[in-house]
């Protein structure tokens, strides 16, 4: 999962997007998020953000909500 988020995050605009686009992404570029038999492909996603030093978590301004942030390289 590193290597498809570090594609994706290359791929989007500031190389930053939000947990919800990376899910869409992956879901869309990635056999293992259409396995229907791969139930925690989104735990994995969130493991490999949180684990990985290429991954940095950064506040999302924008958001009303406290709880918005976004993901970059």
């Amino acid at each position: 999962y590193a290597q498809l988020l570090h594609k994706c995050l290359k791929e989007a605009p500031q190389h930053t997007l939000s947990l919800r686009e990376l899910y869409d992404w992956v879901s869309q570029h990635s056999q293992k998020a259409k396995d229907p038999n791969n139930r925690g492909w989104q735990n994995s996603v969130r493991h490999n953000l949180s684990m990985n030093a290429a991954f940095q978590r950064v506040t999302d301004r924008t958001s009303a909500s406290k709880k918005g942030s976004l993901w970059r390289l």
